[in-house]
């Protein structure tokens, strides 16, 4: 029990340490990019890396959940491991075929990606990071630790080549460039550590399984696709429906709250996950009364800082964006 307790600690200061590097760090790179770019072109980015949610979504396909309680079951399993692995791999590179053509036709249907088009493609890059990183496999391993070191270490460097690239309000482009390439380094590097670490034989699995798998899993997709239904799909609307300048105002202040909730909840739920799941593999009971023990903790938590947030609103948009951004402060509390 107390192994379990260590694990359960180096776990969650391990995804702490990766949730700074993949947010905390690129947003301090904000109080001085938003004072050169301004709101709208602010807007443009952050609508633009909205739109590629979606995609990113239908790669991710839920693997993050059902993959990681596929690993967590069969972890001392090397053939069965080797499965898992090349079924996930194989369905993430046909999900990111079918997101090409759809961003492609996107490309043509909508006006708002025509008229930015190289932020559109720049963001599009992102997508092929989820194909490669697999988180999913480390944290079905309870060994996120590993990568955690070098995922800050690469977001420290590309955040200060964003802060050296975008001097004038026409360098905005680069922002997204910048960030899709920190994460595709990243994943690269944690695909092949993850060769290497845990054995794994590379191979392309056979198309049916792979269809399989995702008929399979449809449920925990379609869940995701109803979390991003009332979360960045604001976003793409409002961007449908008013100007850039109106979407750097309400991205102003949903960033900055994803800041916080990704800082506190994200890393306590992932690291958690494979323990509640091996939960409800011993008894229906023990999960809910471990799913119970989880609720006040968090609720307790992200209670306390959307009361500091909103109290302290208008100072940290003042600070984090600056004057510009004003009309930000009550959407900011709103949220």
């Amino acid at each position: 029990r107390s192994n379990a307790k260590k694990g359960v600690l180096k776990n969650v200061f391990s995804l702490w340490i990766v949730q700074v590097s993949n947010y905390v760090f690129p947003f301090l790179t904000v109080p001085i990019v938003s004072r050169i770019i301004g709101p709208d072109k602010l807007g443009v980015i952050n609508w633009s890396a909205a739109f590629m949610a979606y995609f990113t979504i239908l790669i991710n396909f839920g693997f993050d959940l059902s993959a990681t309680r596929a690993i967590a079951a069969q972890r001392d399993n090397l053939a069965e491991r080797n499965r898992i692995f090349n079924q996930v791999v194989s369905a993430k590179i046909l999900l990111f075929g079918v997101s090409i053509v759809l961003f492609i036709g996107s490309l043509f249907l909508f006006p708002q990606l025509r008229a930015e088009k190289q932020v559109a493609i720049y963001s599009f890059l992102l997508c092929f990071a989820w194909v490669i990183t697999p988180n999913w496999l480390y944290q079905g391993m309870q060994e996120l630790s590993r990568i955690a070191v070098f995922n800050l270490v690469t977001k420290i460097i590309f955040t200060v080549v964003i802060l050296i690239v975008v001097r004038q309000k026409s360098d905005y482009i680069w922002q997204p460039l910048a960030i899709s390439i920190a994460q595709i380094a990243v994943g690269v590097y944690s695909f092949l550590f993850a060769v290497k670490r845990y054995k794994i034989t590379l191979g392309l699995s056979k198309l049916q399984p792979v269809l399989d798998l995702l008929w399979q899993e449809r449920i925990i997709f379609f869940s995701m696709v109803v979390v991003n239904l009332y979360t960045t799909t604001n976003i793409v609307l409002l961007g449908f429906m008013q100007n850039n300048v109106q979407v750097g105002y309400y991205t102003a202040g949903w960033r900055l709250i994803m800041i916080i909730q990704q800082m506190i909840a994200i890393p306590l739920g992932q690291a958690l996950f494979p323990f509640v799941g091996s939960a409800f593999a011993e008894d229906r009971e023990k999960g809910l009364i471990v799913i119970k023990q989880l609720i006040p903790i968090v609720t307790a938590l992200t209670g306390f800082a959307s009361i500091l947030l909103f109290l302290f609103g208008e100072i940290g948009i003042k600070i984090i964006y600056g004057d510009k951004f004003l009309p930000s402060v009550a959407i900011f509390r709103v949220l």
